[in-house]
């Protein structure tokens, strides 16, 4: 603070200073050299003002701050020149000046420029006294601070900015000064850690104690992390990465900007990761599989003890060595490029790798690779699973497999082989001839056009589901289906088909064929079977003139005695009522057998079919003091058939059965499944037949029944030819007969 006294000769250069006031003639006031210099050759901008505000005086800076000349601001009143809003604070400041409350004052207002911009100073105001005069003169000195001013208004804009993003910061973000105390603190700080301020201070005392003595002991201005834990308000202990920036002002340390993040996850999680890590080493060392890390250019720097026994190799003897250094020299070669071999992600690779003693040992390689977060490459795994006897047994199958191709192509039937798609992959030799062309592969909806495919009749086109080997394809097991095939020449071959699928872990993976072209021999067995019928026609000519001559001879007599005039005429007509009858029966049997069977073939479960006739026949066995036992396969077994034709064959044979035995007694029946049959035995405990007669069985009018046809049989044999079925009987006399029937089961 600066004493009012009267002008003397230090007076100029305590206005140089602005600190005095004086009393002397205004026009002399800056006439001594030091005061000229003072006023007129400084950076600050200086003004004498009257009482009115009228300028008397300005030098050169102030001009220069305001752009006006010196005559403009001569013209001016001081009032003109500052800034309207802050004008009552200049005549506040005046009136502090002349109530004696001050020496001087100071107070930073904007002045406006001739440009129309406000500039902002720093204005220093003191009272000059001239001598003689009343009137008060104003010495103005005006410091420009826009810059700072800016500079000032920036910093506070970046730092509402900084606060605005350190508040909404995810990590806790605080300030400290050199005190230990926290100047702030963002809502993260509370959020997790649950302290208000003055908690805060405490809780983070000796961490903010360790952070100033680092920097204060280091004299280091670079940023710095320190790891700490940090214990919340709710007892959890979090564990934070504090990265401290130190802050300084003007080349002067005042504190520390601290950034907090949480990485209790991240620390947990590098733990379980070494936890693991240590566990996988101890998995690798223990297990049978060779399990070798690699870096980017292939050297091993570890490998499981497994090598030992692999190749004959210590671990300690391949670490540091390339990996390439162990593979069989022909198999590098077959690497197209030994650098994407390293990173190929769960690819598998098959080769050998060479073993002390010379020998190989074929390896299946699976890799993976592990990066950092960059991308780039941190370390490559490859485990190595020994295969030789794999390997060995799959040259052994390809061997096989080469041999049966040999023997399928050299056979003289055709072979035709689907995929699990159904489609056609494979014909042999006799297939192709038979077919005169190839086209592989094929789909299942052209086999049958591309083929010229017919039924047997040579005539209907085969659709796809009709096609034999698409019907294996399918599921289905068959023999002795037969479909015609057209050449393109017009001829046409028989051909019987064998097929059945390929099933593999209960799925379908393939399906095969086997053709016979039975042309040729077709034509000799319908020759042989029509000889047969020659054959059989005189054999039934006999046995139908035996069994009706003997009824006819009956009726002749009865109609005899009937025209001699009888009186037993009644009599004889009921008899020759049951002769007519017996004949009729003869004849529609003979009929059934003759007559072509068509056939309605569809899947059945042979033990409901059975089941159904056992029941038929319950009523009739109780009649004849029998009982009936039917064992059935536990698994329910199919069978293609027509199920009315099945039934008259079951029927037949369990009514011989159930006659057999005049006197009561029991009928077994028995279900078996042997592989790809199915077996149905009847046996009875009846009267039995001789051996000498067992031959005549299924013969026309062979019958042991006083009231037998001796057709029933033959029709069975007929039924069972027909469902590519077969008979067989079995008898002792005295202890009963067996017939079995075996029927291809329907896969």
């Amino acid at each position: 603070m600066l004493c009012r006294r009267t002008l003397s000769m230090q007076t100029y250069t305590l206005i140089a200073q602005s600190e005095v006031t004086c009393t002397m003639d205004i026009s002399d006031l800056l006439s001594h050299p030091v005061a000229h210099h003072a006023f007129h050759y400084t950076l600050v901008g200086k003004a004498l003002v009257r009482l009115g505000g009228e300028v008397e005086m300005v030098n050169r800076s102030l001009c220069n701050m305001l752009g006006y000349t010196e005559q403009e601001l001569l013209r001016m009143r001081i009032h003109d020149i500052i800034y309207t809003e802050d004008v009552p604070l200049y005549n506040g400041s005046i009136n502090d000046l002349l109530g004696g409350n001050s020496d001087y004052v100071e107070m930073e207002n904007r002045y406006i420029c001739l440009d129309g911009r406000h500039k902002w100073g720093t204005t220093t105001l003191s009272i000059i006294e001239v001598e003689g005069h009343p009137e008060r003169v104003f010495l103005i000195q005006i410091q420009e601070i826009t810059y700072r001013k800016k500079l000032v208004e920036l910093n506070e804009e970046y730092a509402d900015k900084f606060r605005m993003l350190a508040d909404n910061h995810s990590d806790l973000v605080y300030d400290v000064m050199l005190d230990g105390s926290i100047s702030y603190v963002n809502r993260a700080c509370t959020k997790l850690l649950g302290y208000d301020l003055y908690e805060l201070e405490r809780t983070l005392g000796d961490i903010i104690r360790k952070s100033l003595e680092h920097v204060t002991e280091t004299y280091t201005n670079a940023p710095f992390e320190m790891e700490t834990s940090i214990e919340a308000k709710d007892g959890q202990i979090l564990k934070f990465s504090v990265l401290h920036i130190p802050n300084f002002i003007q080349n002067e340390l005042v504190g520390l900007h601290c950034i907090a993040r949480d990485i209790t996850l991240q620390s947990s999680m590098e733990k379980a990761l070494k936890h693991s890590e240590k566990k996988y080493r101890l998995l690798a060392d223990h297990t049978g599989e060779m399990i070798a890390t690699l870096n980017i250019n292939g050297i091993i720097y570890y490998i499981s003890p497994a090598c030992k026994p692999f190749l004959g190799y210590d671990a300690t003897e391949l670490i540091g060595r390339p990996v390439w250094e162990l593979f069989y020299p022909p198999d590098i070669e077959k690497l197209d490029n030994s650098q994407e071999w390293m990173n190929e992600d769960g690819h598998v690779n098959i080769l050998r790798l060479r073993r002390r003693d010379g020998s190989f040992v074929w390896v299946e390689v699976v890799s993976n690779t592990l990066r950092y977060d960059s991308g780039n490459v941190r370390e490559i795994v490859k485990v190595f699973r020994d295969i030789t006897s794999r390997k060995t047994l799959e040259d052994v199958l390809a061997t096989q497999e080469r041999v049966m191709s040999g023997i399928v192509e050299m056979m003289d039937v055709g072979v035709v082989i689907c995929d699990e798609h159904g489609i056609l992959t494979s014909m042999n030799r006799a297939a192709r001839q038979l077919h005169e062309f190839v086209q592989i592969p094929l789909s299942s909806e052209h086999w049958s056009s591309t083929y010229g495919l017919y039924e047997s009749d040579g005539k209907t086109p085969l659709s796809k589901e009709r096609v034999p080997l698409y019907r294996a394809y399918r599921g289905e097991s068959f023999r002795d289906l037969e479909m015609v095939v057209k050449k393109s020449n017009g001829e046409h071959r028989l051909v019987l088909c064998h097929g059945k699928p390929i099933i593999v872990h209960n799925k379908i993976v393939s399906g095969i064929c086997v053709m016979h072209d039975i042309t040729d021999f077709d034509a000799a067995k319908q020759s042989a079977h029509q000889a047969d019928k020659l054959s059989i026609a005189g054999q039934m000519a006999a046995g139908i003139a035996h069994e009706i001559r003997n009824p006819l001879t009956a009726l002749k007599g009865f109609l005899q005695l009937l025209s001699a005039g009888n009186e037993n005429g009644s009599k004889y007509y009921d008899i020759m009522k049951e002769e007519l009858t017996r004949i009729e029966l003869i004849l529609n049997e003979l009929l059934a057998l003759a007559k072509p069977q068509e056939m309605n073939m569809t899947r059945h479960d042979l033990s409901e079919l059975i089941q159904d006739i056992v029941v038929l026949l319950q009523a009739q066995a109780t009649l004849h003091n029998v009982e009936i036992h039917f064992h059935p396969t536990k698994e329910s077994v199919q069978i293609r058939c027509d199920g009315n034709k099945i039934k008259q064959l079951f029927i037949n044979l369990i009514k011989n059965a159930i006659e057999a035995m005049p006197e009561g007694g029991t009928v077994w029946i028995e279900q078996m499944r042997c592989d790809e049959w199915v077996k149905v035995s009847i046996r009875d405990n009846g009267v039995g037949i001789p051996q000498e007669l067992l031959q005549k069985i299924g013969q026309p009018f062979f019958t042991q029944k006083e009231t037998g046809t001796g057709l029933g049989l033959s029709i069975c044999y007929q039924i069972a030819e027909y469902h590519d079925a077969n008979i067989e009987v079995a008898s002792e006399v005295g202890e009963g007969t067996t017939f079995t029937v075996s029927f291809p089961v329907a896969l």
